[in-house]
């Protein structure tokens, strides 16, 4: 598990492929605004990705703060989780791609952005010159692996597009070429933390306002039940 005990941040994933579940009854924690958004999904996959982001949310709040898994929530702008029996709020971010489905979660209130991607097969240049800097463009061009080049730096830029909820024009003229150099950065007065998921054919970027150690935590669904690895 990722945690910076001082500041309670936390961050779990989970990999579709790994899990065993009915999703229909998973369904059954979701508040009344989520249960309409997850009947709306046509698509399975979407369907999946959808309630499992929120079921780790419950799980870590469960785990971590002692809150009941059926428990009621609220959750504003896709980041603020309130819980109404507690009269409680977190900061919770989500994302997921294909199969990994990730959340982080603080029991503090704070700019708190994280982002998966999955590897795919692009012309990495041509998308990555509509977001980049200079700098940025010119350390992709000059890579030996352009492929974790690129998903390191696009993670990045989510990761802060969603604490900062800042504009597509912002994002191409903040240079976040110093993630591209350790897995944990201080940079822009954000924190970075990057990590390969699955087996390297994913990247994860978290970024928050306090330092951040450790490494996430995998969580696997067997039926109803949650196991940490």
């Amino acid at each position: 598990m990722l945690a910076n005990n001082s500041d309670n941040l936390y961050l779990y994933y989970c990999d579709l492929r790994l899990a065993n579940f009915d999703v229909n009854s998973l369904a059954s924690l979701l508040n009344k605004t989520d249960s309409q958004r997850f009947l709306a999904y046509k698509n399975q996959l979407k369907k999946r990705q959808f309630v499992v982001a929120r079921y780790l949310i419950k799980h870590a709040l469960h785990k971590l703060f002692a809150v009941p898994i059926e428990h009621q929530y609220q959750l504003v702008n896709y980041q603020n989780w309130f819980v109404k029996q507690a009269n409680r709020q977190f900061t919770v971010s989500i994302s997921h791609s294909q199969d990994m489905v990730v959340i982080a979660v603080s029991a503090k209130h704070m700019c708190l952005g994280v982002d998966v991607e999955q590897h795919k097969a692009r012309d990495f240049i041509e998308l990555a010159k509509l977001f980049t800097t200079a700098t940025e463009l010119e350390l992709l061009q000059r890579s030996n692996n352009k492929k974790y080049t690129f998903y390191r730096l696009w993670t990045a830029k989510e990761a802060y597009f969603k604490a900062q909820k800042s504009s597509d024009i912002e994002l191409s003229q903040m240079d976040l070429s110093l993630s591209l150099c350790n897995d944990t950065t201080h940079l822009a007065e954000h924190y970075y933390y990057q990590q390969a998921l699955g087996q390297n054919e994913y990247s994860l970027c978290l970024l928050s306002k306090v330092p951040i150690k450790g490494q996430a935590q995998s969580v696997t669904i067997d039926k109803y039940c949650l196991h940490d690895k």
